[in-house]
């Protein structure tokens, strides 16, 4: 590991000294997330949300600049686009991943072992900034979520899970061999079981006069039980549960589809709902924390820590109580344009920072760090 030492001539602001030099709230960095978080200090984070590419064997993930191009990047890996210095670091330093990796291989694909590959030096690195009290949520789908969760549990220790939180989003359509996709899941972590920050939240369920059925296919018949209501066409908000780690009740915004009527879609195609990113946050954090999305896509989660006034015609109200610090980081030059938009509409304010790299000693240099094949921190001189 290589170090940068403050010298008496050399000024840090307490920015500087708390998140790394050149690194500060409120930034937007186009990089790559791993060079970015390389010139993070440890344990300067309190709450990581990242969704990042799903491994996914089709072109995705059109962005729409303001000349209205479309590109296509395409979501899947090849271990020819693993670095060496990676495979070496997760070898050397971290047996457990390194046989999680080795067995994706063997059990899906090369492609899942290059995925895993990727995912897992960052994964690393996002440990390493999180502070004691902070957590990790990891949205991904049926595409690689069982391997990302034998990877976390390498990283982060199965004793630090916390939850597989199901994300119901109730999608429609028709499938001739399999059931409906409609969900995705969260994988929750600490960096400290126990140490973790966690704001217990509750779901009020409205009930009305009637009654709700259920079926059963291979039994044949259905079952029915009462509920209750007020009477005046109203629901009874009558009981009141702590949140469940299955949510069903926020739901998903439609990609291409701008709705007017929530004014927060962009037509991103992974685009999450604010409301999603909301809980996230209140659940996990306190007024005045950090929250870092190294994968921020269109910043809804940028968006969302900024706490900014809440959108009209919401289906589910704003769970934030005060607004947070955060980074966010994402290498598509055309994703900074739709989150400057965001922002622009919403009235915020962000900095943006684009990693230019050059050469040094034949190798890529990362301006924030040092060489990118080496960790740098900042060493703080108390």
């Amino acid at each position: 590991m290589t170090t940068a030492t403050t010298t008496a001539t050399e000024k840090l602001s307490a920015t500087d000294l708390e998140f790394g030099k050149g690194i500060a709230p409120s930034t937007i960095f186009t990089a790559d997330n791993l060079d970015v978080l390389r010139g993070m200090n440890s344990e300067c984070i309190d709450l990581i949300y990242l969704d990042p590419p799903l491994n996914a064997a089709v072109p995705i993930s059109p962005f729409y600049t303001e000349r209205s191009v479309m590109r296509y990047v395409r979501d899947v890996w090849r271990m020819q686009d693993v670095r060496e210095e990676w495979t070496l670091d997760i070898r050397e330093n971290h047996p457990a991943l390194d046989h999680v990796i080795a067995g994706a291989g063997i059990a899906h694909s090369e492609s899942m072992q290059a995925y895993l590959a990727y995912m897992g030096i960052r994964l690393i690195e996002m440990r390493r900034v999180l502070k004691e009290s902070g957590s990790i949520y990891l949205h991904c789908d049926p595409n690689a979520s069982h391997y990302l969760k034998a990877a976390m549990d390498s990283i982060f220790g199965f004793r630090n899970f916390i939850n597989e939180v199901i994300w119901n989003y109730r999608r429609g359509g028709t499938t001739r061999m399999k059931n409906v996709p409609a969900h995705d899941t969260l994988l929750v972590y600490a960096k400290s079981y126990g140490k973790h920050t966690y704001n217990v939240q509750r779901l009020e369920y409205p009930v009305q006069y009637g009654r709700m059925r259920s079926s059963s296919s291979d039994m044949g018949r259905g079952s029915s039980y009462p509920y209750k209501g007020s009477g005046n066409g109203e629901p009874d908000y009558y009981r009141s549960v702590p949140l469940p780690d299955v949510w069903s009740d926020l739901r998903p915004l439609l990609s291409y589809r701008p709705d007017k009527s929530r004014q927060e879609s962009t037509g991103y195609p992974t685009q999450k709902p604010r409301a999603l990113l909301e809980r996230i946050i209140s659940l996990s954090t306190n007024p005045g924390d950090v929250v870092l999305d190294p994968f921020c896509g269109c910043a809804t989660a940028c968006v969302a820590a900024e706490g900014m006034t809440t959108l009209t015609g919401r289906e589910s109200p704003s769970l934030q109580l005060a607004p947070r610090r955060w980074i966010g980081v994402d290498i598509a030059p055309e994703a900074y344009e739709v989150m400057l938009g965001r922002f622009k509409e919403l009235g915020g304010e962000i900095q943006h920072r684009t990693i230019e790299y050059g050469e040094k000693d034949g190798h890529p240099r990362n301006p924030i760090g040092g060489d990118v094949p080496e960790r740098t921190e900042l060493a703080l001189n108390t």
